[in-house]
C-alpha cells in the first residue's frame, strides 16, 4: 500500500518531498520548512518573520508583537522594552522617551509627565529627579528648574519659593535666602540660665530672616548669619546675634570698624589694623589714641628715639649745671 502522500509512480503533493534516492515514498516537509509544488525532492525553509508545523505547503507569517528567524518552528514573543509589526524577523527597539512593560509588545508607549528615558529598548520610565522636571509625554531628559525655584521628585512643573527663599539651580528645596534676607543657619537652646548654641540637623529647612538690624548687609542671595556680611563702620557682639543688646552695634570710632562677613578672634577679624577689642575702641600693642581725631596711631620708632635722647641730654645738663654749683 502506498505510502500517506505518494501513489505508485506518482508525483509527491504539496507539503511532501520524495528523497532521489529512495523514491519509493514521500516524506512530510518538517517544521520550519514548506513546499508549494508537487513532485519536489526537498523543502525549503520558511524565511524569517515566518514560521511552520510539518507537512505545510507554505509559511505562516508572525503576527504583530512576534518573530522569527529563518526556518522558525514557532514565533516568539518580542522581550519588555521592545516590539515588532506582522513578520516581523526581529523586534525593535523602543526609542528614548519610550518604553513597553509587557512581552509581545506592537508599539512603545511614551512616558508619562513628570518621567523620562533617556535609553533605549527600556520596560519603563524613570521619574524626574527633584529639581528637574517634565511637562510633556515622551520625555527624553527632564529639565532642570531655574534658581529662585523647586520641585520634587516626579513633578512636572517647578514651584517658586516662598516670599525670603531662595534655591541655585535644579534645587529640590529652597535651602538659601532671597536677597534682603539671610538664613539663621544656627539654632540657640536655653539651658538653666545660659545659652548654647548648635548647628541644626541636615533635613532641617531652617527661616529666613530679613535684614532689618542697621549695618547689615544682604544684598546677595544665600546670606547666613554664621557669616552675615556688616557694613563699614559696624561690630558683630557674637558670633551668632543680629539683633539686641548683642546684636549688630555701631562702632564709636567708624574708622575703626571694617566690616566684612568672618566672625573670628572674638570680633577682632573686624577691626583695621591698629584696634582691638569689642567695637575696635581699644588701641593694639604698639599704637596709641590720638585725641584730636580720636584714633589709633603707630608709635614711630623714630620719634620715641628723638625723645629719648632729647630727655638724655637734658638730663645731662641738669647734671653739668648741678655740678658745676657744688664745686662752687
Amino acid at each position: 500500500m502506498p505510502s500517506r502522500g505518494a501513489s505508485d509512480c506518482s508525483a509527491c503533493a504539496a507539503g511532501f518531498f520524495a528523497n532521489r534516492n529512495s523514491s519509493s515514498a514521500c516524506s512530510e516537509c518538517l517544521a520550519g520548512t514548506y513546499q508549494s509544488a508537487t513532485g519536489q525532492g526537498r523543502c525549503l525553509p520558511c524565511e524569517a518573520g515566518y514560521y511552520s508545523l510539518s507537512g505545510k505547503s507554505e509559511c505562516s507569517a508572525c503576527v504583530s508583537g512576534r518573530y522569527s528567524r529563518a526556518g522558525a518552528t514557532n514565533c516568539t514573543f518580542c522581550s519588555k522594552g521592545t516590539f515588532s509589526g506582522p513578520r516581523a524577523p526581529s523586534c525593535t527597539d523602543c526609542s528614548n522617551g519610550t518604553y513597553w512593560a509587557t512581552t509581545g509588545g506592537t508599539a512603545c508607549s511614551g512616558c508619562d509627565a513628570g518621567k523620562f528615558q533617556s535609553r533605549q529598548g527600556m520596560p519603563s520610565c524613570e521619574r524626574c529627579a527633584g529639581g528637574r522636571y517634565s511637562a510633556k509625554s515622551a520625555t527624553v531628559e527632564c529639565t532642570p528648574c531655574t534658581a529662585g525655584k523647586t520641585s520634587s521628585e516626579g513633578a512636572t512643573s517647578c514651584q517658586d519659593c516662598d516670599t525670603g527663599r531662595w534655591s541655585y539651580d535644579e534645587a529640590s528645596n529652597c535651602t538659601i535666602c532671597d536677597v534682603g534676607y539671610f538664613l539663621e543657619d544656627v539654632e540657640r537652646k536655653q539651658r538653666t540660665g545660659s545659652s548654647e548654641y548648635r548647628t541644626p540637623g541636615p533635613k532641617q529647612l531652617l527661616p529666613c530672616i530679613a535684614c532689618e538690624a542697621e549695618g547689615v548687609q544682604c544684598s546677595a542671595v544665600g546670606a547666613q548669619l554664621s557669616t552675615l556680611k556688616l557694613r563699614d563702620g559696624y561690630f558683630r557682639i557674637a558670633a551668632h546675634s543680629h539683633r539686641g543688646v548683642r546684636g549688630v552695634r555701631e562702632c564709636p570710632m567708624k574708622k575703626a570698624c571694617k566690616g566684612g562677613g568672618n566672625f573670628s578672634r572674638s570680633g577682632n577679624s573686624y577691626c583695621r589694623r591698629g584696634y582691638r577689642g569689642p567695637l575696635c575702641a581699644v588701641c593694639e600693642r604698639k599704637y596709641y589714641r590720638d585725641t584730636t581725631n580720636d584714633l589709633c596711631v603707630e608709635c614711630a620708632e623714630t620719634s620715641m628715639s628723638v625723645e629719648l635722647m632729647a630727655l638724655a641730654a637734658a638730663a645731662f645738663i641738669v647734671m653739668v649745671v648741678a655740678t658745676t654749683l657744688a664745686v662752687r
